[in-house]
This record gives structure tokens, C-alpha cells and sequence, in this order.
């Protein structure tokens, strides 16, 4: 044989070797970078579960204690009912005796966010301002100016 044809076989041999190699390593590689993945999120998937166990064990927790809450409003309402009931009818043994009547909560809730809006009139109006000077101060009209003023009086 030539010596041409000699190194032309070994190259060839060698090339199909080296892919050989080549392809086998190819074929292990995926397999164990799938385990790996699969592995990884077996792991994260356990985790979830962990997770979810500790707030549904915190969410059972928050059951109970909204339980205790409902029967603490629910026995405050009833005080307060209770109070409510006692000072009006304190109110009405006091309106016989020509006390003064007492006043519902509600409407002086009302009065308060009346007096809040209208702070900038009610103090002009102390100060001594005529409606006039105070519709033109604040560029309301002479109407709201007056109604406000009666109904602070």
C-alpha cells in the first residue's frame, strides 16, 4: 500500500472516532440536563406546597381570630344599643322635667361637617364682617352667605 493511502484510512478513522465521541456526548448531555431541570422544579414544586401549608395554617389562625371579633362588635352594638336606649329614655324623664333633650348623635355628626365647610364664613361672621363684605371676601353669593350665618346662629 501507498503511504497516502495509509494516512488518508487513520485521518478517516480518527474522524469517525472523534465523532463517535462526539455523539455519544451529545446524547448524555441532554438526559442529565433534563434530570437536573426535573429535579430543580420537584424541589420548587415541595417548596409551593410548604408554602401553601404555613398560609393555610395562617389563614385558619385568621378564622379564629375573626370569630373573636365578630362577638366583640357584635356584643359593643349591643352595649351601645343599650346606652342608647338608657339615654333616651333618660331624655325623655328629663324632657318632663323641662331638662334639655339630648341630641342625636347623627345631627351633630351633620353640624360638624357643616361647621367644617363652612369655617371661612363662620369666622368672618365673628369677626364682625357684614354678609356684603364676606360674599365679596370668599366671591360666594349673598344668599349662601346669609343661610349659613342663620343656620350657625
Amino acid at each position: 500500500m501507498d503511504y497516502n493511502t495509509i494516512i488518508i484510512i487513520a485521518g478517516s478513522i480518527i474522524i469517525l472516532i472523534a465523532l463517535l465521541i462526539v455523539m455519544r456526548s451529545n446524547n448524555q448531555e441532554p438526559d442529565n440536563h433534563y434530570n437536573s431541570s426535573i429535579i430543580h422544579l420537584q424541589n420548587i414544586k415541595d417548596q409551593e406546597l410548604e408554602l401553601q401549608q404555613v398560609v393555610i395554617h395562617e389563614l385558619e389562625g385568621l378564622k379564629g381570630d375573626m370569630g373573636i371579633i365578630k362577638e366583640d362588635i357584635s356584643t359593643l352594638f349591643s352595649l351601645y344599643n343599650d346606652l342608647n336606649r338608657n339615654s333616651l329614655s333618660k331624655g325623655a324623664s328629663n324632657n318632663d322635667t323641662g331638662q334639655k333633650e339630648v341630641e342625636p348623635f347623627n345631627q351633630k355628626l351633620n353640624y360638624n361637617i357643616f361647621t367644617q365647610k363652612n369655617t371661612d364664613i363662620i369666622r368672618l361672621h365673628q369677626e364682625g364682617n357684614s354678609p356684603d363684605e364676606i360674599a365679596r371676601k370668599l366671591n360666594k353669593s349673598i344668599r349662601e352667605i346669609e343661610m349659613v350665618i342663620k343656620l350657625v346662629k
